[in-house]
């Protein structure tokens, strides 16, 4: 996992945050010492006629910005990236230090 490699607090992954404004919602990261949520997106959620199941790529997004609004309530921050931020450590390095996502403490040598 890129975070554990880059010296970051790995999150707890896949969490659930019931009944947020009537919904149960799961994000793909969450750093409960700091309330922190983080999702990683493809672009595929926004553009594959599968995924989208019929239904208008405006009206994804929208029902996307709802839920991270919501989500917003039982958090203190909330951040997306996606893989071309992954695949570079150094964007993706800067990225978490810009949005603080806490570091592994280190021992003493």
């Amino acid at each position: 996992m890129r975070l554990f490699e880059l010296g970051f607090v790995v999150p707890e992954l896949q969490v659930c945050f019931p009944n947020v404004r009537g919904h149960d919602y799961w994000v793909d990261f969450y750093w409960r010492a700091v309330r922190k949520i983080g999702e990683f997106d493809g672009h595929q959620k926004y553009t594959r006629g599968r995924i989208l199941a019929g239904r208008d790529p405006a009206e994804v997004v929208v029902k996307e910005k709802t839920r991270e609004d919501a989500l917003r309530d039982r958090s203190d921050s909330f951040m997306r990236w996606d893989w071309s931020l992954v695949e570079s450590p150094r964007r993706f390095h800067e990225f978490l230090i810009e949005h603080e996502v806490p570091r592994v403490a280190t021992r003493p040598r």
